[in-house]
This record gives C-alpha cells, structure tokens and sequence, in this order.
C-alpha cells in the first residue's frame, strides 16, 4: 500500500513541512532506513540529528521543530497517538504486513476445537489450535491468538486482545486438607470487559465462587498470573511476570511493575504504582501513591532506607572506631587514678 504524505498528513491531522508529494509505503526506525519510507523521532528534533541518515526523507515529529536542508515531515501533536494511527494506515490488520493477525474470518484457524454452546460475536479473529470451551461468550472484533484456551462459562467483552497460548478459566490453586490435599472445586468463572488486552503466556484462573474479573481497558503484559477471584479495575496496566494472589482486588488506573507480587486477600488504591520486583504484603489504602520494597513501602520512604543500608558497612566501622577511642579513654583515665 503505498502513500502520498499530504495525504497521510491528513489522516494523522499533522502538517506537512517540505514535499507532500513523496510516497511512502513503510515506516522505518532512525537506524534502519527502508526505501519509501517514514521514520519518527519521538523527542526534540535537534538531540536527534546525528541519527537521521541521509537515507531517510521524510520524520514523523512532534510540533514545533526546526530543521533545515531537504527533510520533510510532518508534524502532530501527539506523537504516540500519530504513530498507531499510521501503522493502522499503512498495515491494515488482515494484510500480510501486519503481525499475528493474518488470520482468515471468525472462527476458521486451523485445529481448532469450539463447543457447540459457545458464542462469538461478529469480526472476531480466532487463531490455530484454539478451545473454547462450553457456554464460552465472546464479543465482537476481539482477536484469540494461536493456542488459547478458554475454559467453560468464560465471558469475553468486545475489542478483546488475547494473545498466543494465554488459559482462561482454568481451576484456581484452591486446596483442602483432610489426610492428603483434596482440590477445592471451583464454580464461578472469568469475566473479562471490553478493550482489554492480554498478553501470551497468561493463566487468569476461574473463581472458586464468584468471578474473577477483568474490567475495562485494563492491559496485561505476557507471563502474568491472575488467580482464582482477583478483581483488576479499569485501565489498570500489569507488565510481565507478575503474580496476583487470590481474592486480590486492584483499584482503577493502578501500574504493577515487572516481577511485582501481591498476597491474597489485599487491596490495592486506585492509582497506585507499584514498582518492579516489589512485594505487596498488606493493603494499600492511600491513592496514587509509588510503592517500592518488600514488603512495599512508600517510594520516597524506600529509597531513603536503601541509602541509609548502603552506609551500613561505613556507619559500623565508625562505630567502632568511637567504641575503641572511649574504651582507650577509659583504660587511661583508669591508670591515672
């Protein structure tokens, strides 16, 4: 598919400086100039000069920029929001440019197993060798990539993104004791809401009695786990390899950092940020606040702490250099007596 940029300028509601009659059909990077192509700087112009190869003719930019010499761009306000909405343009899902979404019409992937209960909304893409389980609903236009599983009674919203061999709906870890672990059967099940989107690799369990709930827009890297009841708020982002006890409940537009773990039963504030690698072992009751450590403790508090153990190794040999000088003072005073 190829371009003009006064027209992509349009689309984008940028404003082209330079020559609006270049075609261009892909986008590039700065280091990795393509023929007929556009590339994007998403700072200052000026810090990014020494990168743009005399390959490139035509930036995506923030406005304002000055520039000089043969470069055309093209200027929007917002940056990131122009960069997706380019790639929409120039790499239509269903192409053969796009990634992981070459897939054919809704439920037609190769090997895949869909109960005769389930039902799917319409421009839903589903990928090869997906199961929907029983009493499975879907939306309209979500996109299942290859391997998922989807387990009985499971509820999908519309906008849905479930990526590469992510299970939902699978039994909690939910045990009892009685001479030997006997599993806890789990009856409720997972409720996911429109504009979610999850990554490969995730295992968002069933509940054991109610649902566990994903609400809307909330965004799940890859290799994260939900266990059975947690509640994700709105537009809460999680990124990878974060652990979710049971019956956890996130507030709205919270942020978990990579590697975060959270014990069961906890709340957490809207807004909250959670650093990576951190610990939450108690609620979290204070909204939009950052949160570090384990177990996690306000951001500012944290780092001051972390300094202070720093100086650990220094403040103890101090300490005993004081201890030696006030036992030689002693000894002293006691020999002049």
């Amino acid at each position: 598919i190829i371009y003009k940029v006064s027209d992509i300028a349009t689309q984008l509601g940028g404003q082209v400086v330079g020559n609006g009659d270049i075609y261009i059909s892909e986008i590039c990077s700065l280091d990795q100039p393509k023929p007929n192509s556009i590339a994007y700087v998403t700072s200052d112009l000026k810090y990014a000069n020494s990168a743009i190869s005399s390959d490139i003719r035509v930036l995506l930019v923030s406005e304002p920029q000055d520039h000089q010499g043969e470069l055309t761009t093209i200027e929007v306000s917002d940056i990131s929001l122009a960069l997706e909405k380019l790639k929409d343009i120039l790499y239509p899902i269903g192409t053969n440019g796009s990634t992981d979404e070459s897939h054919q019409t809704c439920c037609s992937g190769q090997y895949c197993l869909i109960d005769p209960s389930a039902r799917i909304g319409s421009g839903t893409i589903i990928g090869n060798q997906v199961l929907i389980g029983p009493d499975v609903t879907i939306g309209n236009n979500s996109r299942i990539g290859d391997g998922v599983k989807i387990y009985a009674a499971s509820k999908i919203g519309n906008n849905v993104v479930i990526k590469a061999n992510t299970v939902i709906g699978g039994e909690g870890f939910g045990f009892y004791y009685d001479q030997g672990y006997k599993k806890i059967r789990h009856i409720g099940s997972v409720r996911i809401e429109d504009d979610v989107h999850i990554g490969s690799n995730c295992c968002i369990d069933r509940g054991t009695i109610n649902d566990t709930i994903v609400k809307k827009g909330a965004k799940l890297d890859n290799l994260i786990q939900l266990a059975h009841n947690v509640e994700i708020g709105r537009d809460v982002a999680i990124a990878a390899q974060a652990g979710i006890s049971g019956s956890v409940v996130i507030g709205d537009g919270a942020q978990l950092g990579g590697q975060v773990g959270v014990i069961g039963h906890v709340k957490i504030a809207s807004g909250s940020r959670i650093q990576a690698q951190s610990g939450v072992a108690g609620n979290i009751t204070e909204s939009n606040q950052k949160w570090y450590g384990y177990p996690a403790v306000k951001y500012w508090d944290y780092l001051r702490s972390f300094s202070l153990f720093k100086k650990l190794p220094l403040l103890e040999r101090r300490i005993g250099t004081l201890e030696d000088l006030v036992t030689d003072r002693s000894e002293s005073s006691k020999d002049e007596q």
